[in-house]
């Protein structure tokens, strides 16, 4: 069962970890501390500094789904790298602007335009946020611009999904993939 251990207190959270550690050890076959990736490092020398069971594990959210498709299949290697995503991205803006309503007007030379709606599906995908709930959500938006924007929104991820689709896997569909499996 999972637990969230939030602590701004360093010294108190080691102690919380360590004593939640302690007790769920003997409860379960495998336990796992799961940490954003920039925190493995750390907390597993927080962690393994002290005697602890075998069957406690330190992972990041991208260490755990590879574990899950390594067991139960789905791993992929063709990940794009963030050039190649900012020219689908393009890609899909250049596809979809004869239908947006509010951002017709992106100029596809701007680069920083490109890379602003990218980091925006980005951040969708980490929420789970998917075409489908955004173009569902603007129907029932009051606010016509809000409604507008949207929709442009839903059209131009769907369209960055449709390209990457078959010929490249996203990394940061890892952990929704994987949540799919188990």
């Amino acid at each position: 069962m999972p637990e969230l251990i939030y602590c701004t207190d360093t010294v108190a959270r080691r102690k919380r970890l360590c004593d939640l550690c302690a007790r769920v050890s003997d409860i379960y076959e495998n336990v796992y501390i799961v940490v954003p990736e920039q925190q493995v490092l750390e907390t597993e020398e927080m962690i393994f500094s002290r005697e602890v069971p075998e069957n406690i594990e330190v992972t990041s959210f991208k260490r755990l789904s590879n574990n899950i498709f390594r067991k139960f299949g789905g791993l992929c290697y063709n990940y794009i790298g963030s050039g190649a995503k900012q020219v689908v991205m393009w890609r899909a803006l250049m596809s979809c602007i004869p239908s947006l309503r509010i951002y017709s007007d992106i100029s596809l030379e701007d680069m920083s335009a490109v890379k602003l709606i990218l980091s925006a599906v980005e951040e969708m995908k980490m929420c789970g946020v998917s075409p489908g709930i955004l173009e569902k959500t603007s129907y029932g938006i009051a606010d016509e611009k809000l409604s507008d924007k949207l929709s442009d929104v839903s059209l131009i991820y769907s369209a960055y999904e449709s390209i990457m689709s078959g010929r490249h896997d996203d990394a940061a569909d890892d952990l929704a993939r994987a949540c799919g499996i188990l």
